[in-house]
C-alpha cells in the first residue's frame, strides 16, 4: 500500500526493478482519515494516471497486515527508503567503482547519520550540511541538463558558451562536493 497522512491509496501489483517502481493500482473505497486528506478518488485516479500507474518504490510503505506475509516486503522497502534519502547522492552514479563506493560514501554517511542521530553533531552544522546537500544537488541537476543540452559534433557559438558554463557548473559541483565530504568525515568535521 501507498501511503501518506494515514491515507492508503495504491496496491502493488507489480515491481519494475530497472526503473526501481512498483506498478500500482488505486484501491477502493479509500481507506483515509479524512482529518488530514484533501484527495478524492477522481484526483487520486488523475495523479496515478499521471505517472503511468507507477511510483517510485522509496516512496511506498507497507500497511500493516495482520499475516505476517509482507514482514521481510515492508523491511526491504524501508532499507530501500533509507537508503534513498540518507546515503545514496544522484552524483554518485558518475563514480565507476562499486567496491570503493561503500568505503568511500556509504560508511561514512552512515556514520554522520548516526552522529546526528545520537547529538553528536552540533545543529548549526546539521543545519549546514543540509543546506549544502541541496545546493550540491540543484547544481548537479543543472549541470545534468546543460551537459544533456550539447551537442558533440557543433562548434556553434552557443555550444561553446555552454560547454564553459557546463566548466563552471562542473568546477561549483566539486567544490560542493568536497565539502560534503570534509562534513561526513568525523575527523575533518
Amino acid at each position: 500500500m501507498f501511503t501518506e497522512n494515514g491515507c492508503s491509496w495504491f496496491q502493488v501489483c507489480d515491481v519494475d526493478f530497472k526503473d526501481l517502481k512498483a506498478c500500482v493500482r488505486l484501491v477502493l473505497p479509500l481507506q483515509c482519515d479524512t482529518r488530514g486528506c484533501d484527495l478524492t478518488e477522481e484526483a487520486m485516479k488523475v495523479l496515478l494516471g499521471a505517472s503511468g500507474d507507477k511510483v517510485p518504490l522509496q516512496q511506498l510503505q507497507v500497511v500493516y497486515e495482520l499475516s505476517g506475509d509482507f514482514d521481510q516486503t515492508a523491511l526491504a522497502v524501508e532499507h530501500l527508503r533509507f537508503f534513498y534519502e540518507h546515503i545514496w547522492r544522484q552524483w554518485d552514479e558518475e563514480d565507476e567503482d562499486d567496491f570503493d563506493y561503500f568505503v568511500r560514501c556509504v560508511e561514512p554517511r552512515l556514520r554522520l547519520y548516526y552522529d546526528i542521530l545520537e547529538d553528536r553533531v552540533p545543529a548549526g552544522l546539521v543545519a549546514e550540511y543540509q543546506s549544502l546537500l541541496q545546493s550540491c544537488s540543484q547544481c548537479f541537476q543543472q549541470f545534468t541538463v546543460l551537459r544533456s543540452g550539447l551537442s558533440t559534433d557543433s562548434d556553434s557559438e552557443l555550444d561553446n558558451v555552454s560547454m564553459v558554463e557546463g566548466l563552471q557548473l562542473y568546477d561549483q559541483l566539486e567544490t560542493l562536493r568536497r565539502k560534503l565530504h570534509i562534513f561526513e568525515n568525523p575527523l575533518l568535521r
